[in-house]
């Protein structure tokens, strides 16, 4: 069973969560290049079609194997993506932040979802019918040269992911985790990488394929060292000493 709460009843084809009233797409929309590209009477199209909702925390939004009929836009907050093996054990295999997307896959390939999606904070997410993605979308050149673009990316953060399970050393594969969280979701300030992503040792744990303790005596020795410092409300700093440390390649190799 999958550690997000079951989806609300609905039903068949309607997206779970609880319908808001529509606000305006555009905040998100524009930052997304494949949307970004379109003309103004193009994206008002987009803006007239796409349906908010809102998720709590630990909510699921989309089951493994589910039919993807939308395509989802994070509008705020944070969502997982998460895998469960034949024994039951969850492995995270991406975050995504306000601006992200999901269920591409799905639109493209017409299969169903590879992975279940699980609201890590009260969030908001845009969904657009596949029908409406096909017609709006699907024939514009531009916007399928971005999405190209968009798969290379992605491609290349799963390889990313399985970069970091090659890791024999406990240690770089969290170090190596959290550089990636700090490129990822890292705002810059005067103390160093604020990583501006609440994740528990236990999540940590899932995307690293470590146990919660392995990771948590990790999560220390990194304080000890004063690489990293754990703020109120589970946030992770990089230190000054952690970025340079990473420039001379110590402590992410195998």
């Amino acid at each position: 069973m999958l550690a997000g709460k079951k989806p609300f009843p609905r039903k068949q084809n309607e997206p779970s969560g609880r319908v808001k009233n529509r606000i305006s797409f555009r905040r998100i929309g524009r930052s997304i290049p494949f949307l970004a590209c379109l003309s103004e009477k193009e994206f008002r199209e987009i803006e007239e079609v796409a349906i908010q909702k809102q998720f709590a925390k630990n909510e699921m939004i989309l089951c493994e194997d589910e039919t993807l009929d939308f395509f989802y836009f994070v509008s705020a907050g944070k969502i997982k993506v998460v895998k469960t093996s034949s024994e039951g054990k969850e492995h995270i295999i991406a975050v995504r932040g306000q601006g992200d997307f999901f269920g591409e896959m799905g639109m493209l390939d017409g299969k169903t979802a590879p992975a279940a999606v699980i609201a890590m904070e009260p969030c908001e997410v845009a969904l657009i019918s596949k029908s409406d993605f096909n017609r709006l979308l699907m024939n514009n050149e531009q916007v399928l040269r971005e999405m190209i673009i968009m798969l290379a990316k992605r491609l290349r953060e799963a390889w990313f992911d399985l970069s970091i399970l090659r890791k024999t050393s406990a240690e770089n594969r969290v170090r190596a985790y959290l550089d990636f969280l700090g490129k990822q979701f890292g705002v810059q300030d005067s103390r160093g990488i604020l990583i501006n992503l609440r994740m528990t040792h236990k999540e940590l744990a899932d995307c690293t394929c470590l146990s919660r303790e392995t990771v948590s005596r990790n999560i220390l020795k990194l304080v000890k060292s004063d690489e990293i410092l754990v703020l109120p409300g589970k946030f992770i700093l990089l230190r000054c000493e952690w970025r340079s440390k990473c420039e001379t390649g110590g402590g992410l190799n195998p």
